[in-house]
């Protein structure tokens, strides 16, 4: 038994899903396995949401921001390093995480920030909390165009 699906399953990926079980099992399977393979990950999955829903830490729980929510007000050095990021990681075709990690980093210094500064920014856009789960892999689980989405829901704010 192929057991790449079951390394994958993260509880993010649940997170990110609102505990849609059968969705993260197909995202992890690609209609490439079915019967007893599907039948242990959603078995796994749903230990997972159940761990993450009644005993995970807060630091492990979290919801993205909904993006028909007003928008995230930003400084507008802020926004601007956002929408860089954005035009950077909308012209990757198949970013890897290195990439991705790279791009925020490469922005950060574009903008005269602190890289901190830029990743405590852009998971208050993206789950309302100064930290989450490792931000390049978690850009990746979530999707480009479901981040772009979120990137693009900020204002700046009168400073």
């Amino acid at each position: 038994i192929d057991e790449t699906p079951f390394q994958s399953l993260h509880p993010h990926r649940l997170d990110v899903r609102d505990g849609d079980i059968d969705g993260v099992v197909a995202s992890l399977l690609n209609g490439a396995a079915g019967g007893a393979v599907r039948e242990r990950l959603h078995d796994r999955a749903r230990c997972a949401w159940h761990w993450i829903t009644n005993h995970a830490p807060e630091g492990f729980r979290f919801r993205l921001r909904d993006p028909g929510a007003p928008p995230a007000p930003v400084s507008p050095p802020v926004a601007a390093a956002v929408a860089d990021l954005r035009e950077r990681l909308a012209c990757r075709e198949t970013p890897d995480s290195k990439a991705v990690h790279q791009s925020i980093y490469d922005v950060a210094a574009a903008h005269g920030m602190e890289a901190r500064e830029l990743f405590a920014e852009l998971y208050r856009i993206l789950i309302d909390k100064d930290r989450g789960p490792r931000l390049a892999e978690f850009i990746l689980t979530i999707g480009l165009p479901r981040i772009d989405a979120l990137l693009a829901n900020v204002t700046a704010r009168d400073e």
